[in-house]
């Protein structure tokens, strides 16, 4: 029994020794970091591990880039707060437990990645109104908000205006006639400020008289009226245009019909009958006709057959931002640009037909009165000209004209508007431009065109029933224009009337 009990007792102190060895393992163990910590907060490391059983003190050993890792606190708490950890650098921290004057395991390394520094915005330019100056930039990424600095003289002190989340501010401390100079940089979400944007100097000028524009109108010549082809004429044609060798072309829901010069009927091609009726129309640089189809949400590249070699999309954006283009261009490095009436937005495909970028917000994600000048709300028509490189994209709703640099994507200029003044239209039926940098401007409600010099400035208005007033084109219901530059000619599309009409302008 003795020995038995022995044999008992040995298995007992064996089991003990077991566990003991096995707590000994676990007391052992590195600190283990506690959940979502190391934490950055700024320039700042907030970092906390849990305690180590029998730990009278910690070491904190910290790594910068590829430096060694070296100690940056001792002491008995089981947190600590860095304040030098830039977060442009990664970091690493290990934690070594001192247990009874022995150093135990080290913790596992954390490790903070160092985020690439925040680039600086840049200004992309500022307008004046009679007491405020707007200035604008660029959006870097990672930007949470800007801050916005100014000087009110050359070299001076710069000092900052507000924190402002938009890439626009409107200053209205500013008086005429004084120059002020503007910095902005970009804030991330870790409260790190990048450096400096370049100086922009803005200057309010002194008010000056208002000039009235006077009207100045060209007398027109009719020369009638073509419906194309005998017994097949035109069925709502929708576009209207001039290639380089002279022949018209207008596109109505079944064809496209080609015209000499004078209005007289060539040939017709006739499109796929399974096709929905096209809408707007453009030439590509290979000279082959480009169709937008609002209903099947694509466009098409058709050949000298009537048959589609190509045909181009772009992402749905889903629920009730379904495709819709509208009109469709072709700048000078091929790329398409596809104007979409439901979301308000220019959509830019590359040579290949991929989307590359989209202009505009979405419609419903802004209130009209936060209008941007980079918003295309009532998106409609889009058109290329070859004489300056710019984008001419027409705002149906507010008879507004967006000058796009295809380079920059961005806006340039905006001109039109609904109004009576000589600048502004009723409504824009079409654009068509002149060699020496000029836009033509259909302005189909008041049944004119005015012509702009190419900055955007009103020159004439053409009309050729000038008894009445206001002068007129004798049309109905104009829709769309054409421009022989040759034979200094107008072709005006009427949608509703299914005819082309013909207009010789005056010389000069």
């Amino acid at each position: 029994m003795k020995s038995g009990s022995r044999n008992v007792e040995f298995v007992i102190l064996s089991v003990l020794l077991t566990a003991l060895l096995a707590v000994g393992d676990v007391l052992a163990a590195g600190p283990v970091w506690m959940p979502g910590f190391p934490l950055r907060a700024g320039a700042t490391v907030i970092l906390m591990w849990g305690p180590v059983p029998g730990a009278t003190e910690y070491k904190l050993l910290k790594k910068t880039g590829e430096a060694d890792f070296k100690e940056v606190y001792k002491g008995p708490m089981n947190n600590f707060s860095d304040p030098d950890a830039p977060s442009t650098v990664t970091i690493e921290y290990k934690v070594v437990p001192v247990v009874k004057g022995k150093e135990g395991d080290p913790s596992s390394a954390a490790v903070l990645k160092g985020i690439e520094p925040l680039k600086s915005p840049t200004f992309t330019g500022f307008l004046t109104a009679s007491d405020t100056i707007t200035v604008r930039w660029t959006n870097p990424p990672g930007s949470m908000f800007f801050n916005l600095y100014r000087a009110d003289k050359k070299g001076g002190a710069f000092a900052l205006v507000g924190s402002i989340q938009q890439e626009t501010y409107t200053d209205r401390n500013v008086k005429k006639g004084t120059t002020y100079y503007y910095q902005v940089t970009a804030v991330d979400r870790n409260n790190t400020e990048s450096k400096k944007s370049p100086v922009l100097e803005a200057v309010l000028k002194e008010e000056v008289k208002v000039v009235e524009l006077k009207e100045v109108v060209k007398k027109v010549v009719s020369r009638g009226a073509v419906s194309g082809e005998d017994l097949y004429e035109f069925v709502q044609p929708n576009f209207v245009g001039v290639l380089k060798d002279g022949r018209v072309y207008v596109v109505d829901r079944t064809s496209i019909q080609y015209l000499d010069k004078d209005g007289k009927y060539l040939s017709r091609l006739n499109l796929d009958p399974k096709w929905s009726p096209p809408n707007g129309a453009a030439v590509d640089r290979d000279g082959k006709m480009l169709l937008a189809f609002l209903a099947e949400k694509v466009v098409r590249k058709i050949d000298e057959s009537g048959k589609a070699v190509e045909t181009f999309s772009y992402p749905p954006l889903g629920g009730k931002f379904v495709n819709n283009p509208n009109y469709v261009a072709v700048d000078g490095d091929g790329n398409y640009w596809i104007t979409d009436g439901v979301r308000f937005q220019v959509v830019k495909l590359d040579p290949a037909g991929k989307q590359v970028e989209v202009l505009g917000r979405l419609r419903g994600a802004y209130d009209f009165k936060t209008k941007k000048e980079t918003d295309f709300p009532g998106v409609g028509k889009i058109y290329y000209n070859p004489y300056d490189g710019k984008l001419y994209v027409v705002l149906g709703v507010d008879a507004v004209v967006r000058v796009v640099d295809p380079k920059t994507s961005r806006v340039v200029k905006t001109f039109g508007g609904i109004g009576p003044n000589l600048d502004q239209f009723s409504g824009v039926g079409g654009l068509a431009f002149r060699k020496n940098g000029n836009i033509l401007v259909l302005d189909h409600l008041s049944q004119t065109v005015k012509e702009f010099s190419k900055d955007y400035k009103y020159l004439a208005t053409y009309a050729d029933v000038l008894e009445k007033k206001p002068s007129r084109l004798s049309t109905n219901f104009p829709s769309g224009l054409g421009f022989n530059e040759e034979l200094n000619r107008f072709y005006v599309l009427s949608t509703l009337g299914n005819v082309v009409y013909v207009f010789d302008i005056p010389n000069g």
